[in-house]
């Protein structure tokens, strides 16, 4: 099963700021480039008007960004259900001690199961039959 839930609004600055909280670490690309790290998320600022969340800026990235026009970046984390996580955004503000990343419009959770689930009604049973044997699940 392939398909993806878009988190947008108060349900993503939940999620980032869990995210910071939990200290979890995300894999950063810039897109079009051979340039891939993993930063955290170390600032989201309280004010709900808040358009921006930092991030730990690897060593060589405000080099490798003030060569760049635009710079659109990806990010992908798994979270603490194991699924994964991954937004587009585009800008910043670099500096040596903070990078400020413009939040993205939505975050997707990627579902990449074998098996799917399936939500069954209340008394639902299962019936099998292995080899001479009959059973019924509850």
């Amino acid at each position: 099963m392939n398909g993806a839930e878009k988190i947008q609004g108060k349900k993503l600055i939940k999620l980032m700021e869990h995210v910071q909280r939990e200290r979890i670490m995300l894999s950063m690309r810039l897109v079009g480039q051979n340039y891939e790290r993993l930063t955290m998320i170390t600032r989201i600022p309280k004010d709900k008007k808040a358009s921006f969340f930092a991030i730990d800026p690897p060593r060589d990235f405000k080099n490798t960004v003030a060569e760049m026009n635009a710079c659109e970046l990806q990010f992908k984390f798994n979270g603490s259900d194991n699924l994964e996580y991954i937004f587009t955004t585009f800008g910043g503000k670099f500096s040596d001690d903070e990078t400020q990343i413009k939040f993205p419009y939505y975050i997707e959770r990627l579902q990449r199961r074998r098996y799917f689930r399936l939500t069954v009604p209340m008394g639902t049973k299962l019936f099998f039959k292995l080899g001479q044997f009959h059973r019924e699940l509850i």
